[in-house]
């Protein structure tokens, strides 16, 4: 997995840490802002500041593992209230709504 410092609390990528006691990547949609803008220790940096890029590497035979033995567990789903686009029989518009998102990085949990 490569992730970079994030530009500022806003930036919207998952995020590094540790969550139940390993780490992961948090989804963005799943911080509030105030989480999201925490500061560390010193105060020099956002604490959740490493951003995930979305670049991995995995063996083929374990994501095909992976994908043979999935079970399709609905705890793998991210909830993310986002502006959804759609037509309405005349033109695309967006409304905002849920999405249930699953990432490839969720094979890592």
């Amino acid at each position: 997995m490569k992730a970079l410092p994030k530009r500022d609390a806003e930036e919207k990528v998952g995020v590094v840490a540790i969550k139940n006691g390993k780490y992961d990547i948090v989804e963005y949609s799943e911080f509030s802002p105030e989480l999201a803008a925490e500061l560390n220790g010193d105060g020099d940096r956002l604490k959740f500041y490493l951003g995930n890029i979305l670049i991995f590497v995995f063996d083929a035979k374990f994501l095909l593992e992976q994908c043979i033995g999935s079970s399709n567990d609905q705890s793998l789903y991210h909830r993310a209230h986002k502006s959804i686009a759609h037509w309405d029989g005349e033109k695309e518009v967006k409304s905002p709504g849920w999405k249930f998102e699953l990432f490839i990085h969720n094979v890592m949990s």
